[in-house]
């Protein structure tokens, strides 16, 4: 880990690792990559349990050659980029999986792409996430390069709110080369993606005051996919025989805590 203003967790060339249990927060690298978290040609990592908010750029940004990475279960706001971003990611090199995470007023939830030098991102799994109230759009494909090897992905079972009133609006869903605005229809039929994902207000419990579990009467609540006994246990409790979107389930009664042991890299 580096704390040096540009990242909280900075890992290259490293294999089997885990960050988890963190808080990590307002990392204002000026570098584009200068992220709260960033991961560079790593293999098998986990990111998860974790707390990110604030800094200059992304949340958690996957870059090139970081295969067989597992994302499950963080919370992310408040970022000026997007929560998650995943660059130069071949499925010929390994596939990885982002699941249960909550994202909250970031500019963007999820941006694959566009990469330095290997346009493409395939081979990335995305189920059961919450993308809430993003600035700019829910998610964006960096489809600059190649076109349709943004497209060999898989998505469902996700939540989308995009914030409209924001001055950075540009569409639910941006994608395509050059890039065009979808509304959730048009995602859909573009990418044959996310039939059984929702687009509507989750309806969080306090986001003044950085609560982002669900509220008793959540669209999000029951709308996910069982994923296997491997992600049952989310931050706050273990999921129930119909599982909930995002990072923490409904209610939202604190049992078998992940967020004993928290570890602060801000700057």
């Amino acid at each position: 880990n580096a704390v040096f203003g540009f990242y909280g967790a900075y890992l290259q060339f490293t294999n089997i690792s885990l960050i988890t249990g963190c808080l990590i927060h307002d990392n204002d690298g000026f570098v584009a990559w200068g992220d709260n978290v960033y991961v560079e040609s790593s293999t098998h990592l986990e990111v998860s349990y974790n707390t990110v908010y604030g800094g200059n750029h992304h949340g958690l940004h996957f870059d090139v050659n970081s295969n067989y990475f597992i994302c499950k279960y963080n919370t992310i706001y408040n970022t000026a980029d997007s929560a998650i971003a995943v660059e130069e990611h071949l499925i010929s090199n390994g596939a990885s999986v982002i699941y249960g995470n909550t994202s909250y007023n970031c500019l963007y939830g999820l941006v694959f792409g566009p990469g330095g030098s290997i346009f493409e991102v395939s081979g990335v799994t995305v189920k059961n996430n919450l993308w809430a109230f993003s600035t700019r759009a829910n998610i964006e494909l960096g489809e600059d390069g190649v076109g349709h090897s943004y497209l060999d992905n898989t998505m469902d079972h996700n939540s989308y709110w995009v914030n409209t009133d924001s001055p950075s609006y540009n569409g639910d869903f941006r994608a395509q080369n050059p890039r065009v605005n979808l509304t959730f229809s048009q995602w859909k039929n573009y990418t044959a993606w996310d039939f059984n994902s929702i687009n509507v207000n989750p309806l969080l419990s306090d986001t003044n005051n950085n609560d982002f579990s669900l509220s008793s009467n959540s669209p999000a609540i029951n709308a996910g996919e069982n994923l296997g006994s491997t992600y049952t246990k989310a931050i706050n409790g273990n999921q129930d025989t119909l599982w909930d979107i995002g990072s923490r389930v409904a209610p939202s009664v604190i049992t078998n805590n992940v967020d004993n042991n928290t570890y602060d890299y801000s700057v």
